[in-house]
């Protein structure tokens, strides 16, 4: 099953092939970071491979950033909205795709 999102301003659109759901693709953040992007006591997100993200409209623009743990994260937003669309660090196998901008979900949002 495909799922589909987008930003606020919808000029960024992508789909994703399938979602994982087990447990351990799944993460939720409390640091200050992430809960400075997502005006939020945490982030919600999912990672997935590389290779089922696709960018289908618009363009993204990267943040790179040196989080606590010494590693650099860099986030993509859409440049027109600011919505933060996905992040990716050397220290995740995938990226991790904020799970609150998906229009249709598996579990029910």
């Amino acid at each position: 099953m495909e799922f589909n999102g987008s930003c606020l301003c919808k000029k960024v659109k992508y789909s994703i092939k399938k979602l994982p759901l087990s447990s351990d693709k799944i993460m939720a953040c409390l640091c200050t970071d992430c809960q400075k992007v997502h005006s939020s006591t945490f982030s919600l997100d999912v990672t997935i491979p590389s290779s089922d993200f696709d960018l289908k409209e618009g363009n993204l623009k990267p943040y790179s950033m040196k989080v606590d743990s010494g590693n650099t994260l860099t986030r993509y937003f859409c440049p027109e909205c600011g919505t933060n669309i996905y992040s990716s660090s050397m220290a995740l196998s995938s990226p991790g795709i904020a799970t609150s901008i998906f229009r249709s979900t598996p579990f029910g949002w």
